[in-house]
């Protein structure tokens, strides 16, 4: 099984959905949605379908979007690059985001 590791951009992402649910729908269905991201997390570095597919396919024609992979789980998009040994997650992307700006926008930050 691969490792799963976050990038900052996502630690923090993944804070802000917490967040952003307990005050709207409670700490239970934060604690459960956050499960449902975190075991999709660990399905992908099980290998586990589904597999993720290119974010080319988001934003076509960008191509700062190459190499990235995406996933859906529940309202987010799990942004990722996967390699030999590890899923490194980029960032959560709610579906009604922005998704082309946001992946354009990672495009021009080291990630």
């Amino acid at each position: 099984m691969k490792s799963v590791r976050l990038t900052r951009r996502a630690a923090s992402r993944l804070e802000d959905i917490a967040a952003w649910t307990i005050d709207h729908f409670g700490p239970a269905q934060a604690s459960k949605y956050e499960g449902q991201l975190i075991r999709r997390l660990n399905a992908l570095a099980a290998g586990d379908p589904p597999r993720g597919r290119s974010c080319s396919l988001l934003a076509p024609g960008l191509t700062a979007a190459a190499g990235l992979l995406y996933v859906r789980e529940g309202g987010h998009f799990i942004v990722y690059r996967e390699t030999d040994v590890a899923i490194q997650v980029i960032d959560f992307i709610h579906g009604a985001r922005d998704l082309d700006g946001i992946l354009r926008d990672l495009g021009k930050k080291p990630i």
